[in-house]
Formats: C-alpha cells, sequence, structure tokens
C-alpha cells in the first residue's frame, strides 16, 4: 500500500511540476462561450436600506435589506415606480410586510429568503402594471415583465 502511495504522489508531481507542456495545450483557447443571458443589465442600484423587524424580534433583532434591481424595461420601471411616490411606497411597504411574517429563523433559510425575493418581484412588477398571462405566454406573445429580478446587496439579520 506504501508503494501504490508514493507511486501515486511521484505521478502527480511529475504530471502537474516536472513535465514540459506542450505548445498546443499553451496556446489553446478555452472551450467557453459567453451565455446571451449575461448581457449588459440594466441596473437601479439606489434602493434604501431597509430595517425590518421580525416576527420573534420583541424589538431586539433586526433584518437589514438592500436590493439592486434589474430592469427589462427601464423607462415603464423608473416612470411606474421611481417618479410616482404613492407607488413607491406601496412597494416598500410590501417589502416590510414579506419580511416581518417571518421569524428570524426563517429567514437564516435559503428557502425563505428566495421566496420572499420571488413574491416581492412579482408584486413589483404587478404594481408597475403588468400581469402575468399564461395564455399570451403559451402563444409565445407575451411580453417580458419591466423588472427583471432583484439581487441582494445586504441581507443581515442582527
Amino acid at each position: 500500500a506504501a508503494v501504490m502511495v508514493i507511486g501515486l504522489i511521484g505521478g502527480l508531481v511529475w504530471y502537474f511540476l516536472i513535465r514540459e507542456v506542450s505548445e498546443e495545450e499553451l496556446i489553446k483557447e478555452p472551450d467557453y462561450e459567453i451565455p446571451e443571458s449575461l448581457g449588459e443589465e440594466n441596473i437601479y442600484l439606489d434602493m434604501p436600506d431597509m430595517i425590518i423587524s421580525p416576527q420573534d424580534s420583541k424589538g431586539r433583532y433586526y433584518l437589514i435589506v438592500k436590493f439592486d434591481v434589474a430592469m427589462n424595461d427601464p423607462g415603464t420601471a423608473q416612470d411606474e415606480m421611481i417618479l410616482k411616490p404613492w407607488k413607491w411606497a406601496k412597494a416598500l411597504n410590501f417589502v416590510i410586510d414579506v419580511y416581518s411574517n417571518h421569524t428570524r429563523g426563517e429567514l437564516r433559510t435559503p428557502k425563505v429568503k428566495e421566496l420572499a425575493r420571488q413574491s416581492i418581484l412579482e408584486e413589483w412588477n404587478r404594481i408597475i402594471g403588468w400581469e402575468y398571462d399564461a395564455n399570451l405566454e403559451a402563444l409565445g406573445e407575451l411580453e417580458p415583465p419591466p423588472l427583471k429580478t432583484l439581487y441582494y446587496e445586504k441581507y443581515v439579520i442582527q
């Protein structure tokens, strides 16, 4: 067994440290294609830090959450959400409602964190005026929602 281990270690040392690499391996470009979905995104970065008390906190604990918002249609999203204070207030209030309905333990789980993010995204798109229609989606005529996704910039439970 010791001879096998020494032989394996010697082979690894030779392969990674001693052997000469051919010119073809050094020049060869990696076989990687950039996915189309990684194109430039319009991202709104000016969301406020929100301080929210979880359901079981009794005022002693809090969650700090902040989003970056990726937009499919920045014109509509900004006109309907940012420039209309009543919709902006409604959207921020929904965030507070979502997170304050969970306990600290639930807010630490990735499942609840992702479900909350998705429900906020759906509600914000609804506030802007976009509605999901399964019939239009089946026909391929459903326009993408104005808000593409939300990215957590901060998510701290203290």
